[in-house]
């Protein structure tokens, strides 16, 4: 909860009480536009009331409002010294602290009394002048504010197809709990969106995963934060590929082939390959494999096809072949005999039941 004070140009306002006036009276400052406020739920304003004495004598200053009853209590309240003194020649200062408590328009007077010192009988003073200060204007309900900071990129090169770890801290500074969308966007476009709901002085992490395939230095920005990562090709491997394995070699259309070869690095550094399915010479699938120097993979693809015919398979100069045919004609007659002879079955079984039941009967 944040105090603000105002203090901008004041206002003269000169009060004077018979012949107090040659004295220079009684004089009160304060500033302007304390009828037009625009303040916030939970966030208090003070207004400084200057209160100089050039009576020759001590004065009792007495405060207080009008309450107006709920229109001021269920929007503000204001805090004051109800009463002090002040000596001849000396100056005071007289604190409003306004509290405002819900939104809405308010209007309240706060009344300032000059009285002669109270009698020793407890007797109040004379009063000698007196003033209002009027205090008016908006509440406005909190709202939630929010701070996106420390972006993080993590790692900053990478090869393709690995992850990218993008983050950033988003905190509610605001008064009131609230709900915010962070964008990320991958040169320029929104790549993925994510919304995070705070209370306030709360904050949280929120990260996305993005992964690229094609080489290239990639700019990230998220609400206002740039930064960039790269994608780098990956060291090309000296491999072998060999043991080309087509399982099954024939299917009825719409099942499934599965495809493998054996691929290992017989260079001696790190590295990638790409191994590229072709059936009737156009590619249809591939695969990145990374080796280390001497180890071996397995790349596997699977794939059917639903017209009949013999297709031919190629990988990486490895050729083979797999064919589709028709599905035997007997096997609807199959399937129907299956049927009829398990209908069979339980009403053999029903008819064996009720004679049973009879015969113990």
């Amino acid at each position: 909860m944040k105090l603000v004070t105002i203090s901008v140009a004041m206002v003269l306002l000169l009060i004077c009480a018979g012949a107090a006036c040659a004295d220079g009276g009684f004089v009160i400052t304060y500033p302007p536009g304390l009828d037009e406020l625009s303040l916030e739920v939970g966030s208090p304003q003070e207004v400084d009331v200057h209160l100089k004495n050039n009576l020759e004598k001590e004065v009792t200053i007495r405060v207080s409002d009008n309450a107006n009853g709920v229109t001021r209590e269920s929007i503000i309240s204001i805090e004051y010294p109800a009463k002090f003194n002040i000596l001849p020649g000396k100056s005071e200062t007289l604190y409003l602290t306004i509290n405002p408590l819900f939104g809405g328009d308010f209007n309240v007077a706060v009344h300032i009394s000059v009285e002669t010192p109270e009698e020793v009988d407890g007797m109040g003073g004379e009063v000698l002048i007196g003033t209002s200060i009027f205090l008016g204007g908006d509440v406005f309900p909190q709202i939630a504010e929010f701070v996106v900071e420390n972006l993080e990129i993590t790692p900053e090169v990478v090869y393709p197809g690995e992850e990218v770890t993008i983050s950033v801290d988003v905190a509610n500074i605001g008064g009131t709990a609230g709900s915010k969308l962070i964008k990320l966007e991958i040169d320029g476009a929104v790549a993925d969106s994510k919304s995070v709901v705070l209370d306030p002085s709360e904050s949280k992490s929120v990260s996305f995963t993005v992964v690229e395939t094609e080489p290239d230095n990639y700019e990230v920005s998220v609400d206002g934060l740039t930064g960039s990562f790269e994608v780098v090709p990956l060291p090309v491997a000296e491999v072998v590929v060999e043991n080309l394995e087509i399982t099954p070699e024939v299917v009825y259309p719409g099942e499934e082939v599965t495809i493998s070869v054996d691929v290992a690095n017989v260079g001696t550094v790190w590295g990638g390959y790409t191994v590229e399915l072709k059936i009737e010479g156009e590619v249809v699938d591939s695969e990145t494999v990374t080796l280390d120097p001497g180890e071996a993979k397995r790349a596997s693809f699977t794939v059917y096809r639903e017209a009949e015919g013999t297709y031919v398979v190629q990988v990486d100069g490895l050729a083979g072949s797999f064919e589709v045919v028709a599905p035997p004609a007997g096997v609807p007659s199959l399937l129907v005999g299956v049927i009829i002879a398990v209908i069979a079955t339980i009403c053999g079984v029903l008819y064996w039941r009720r004679r049973r039941r009879r015969s113990s009967g």
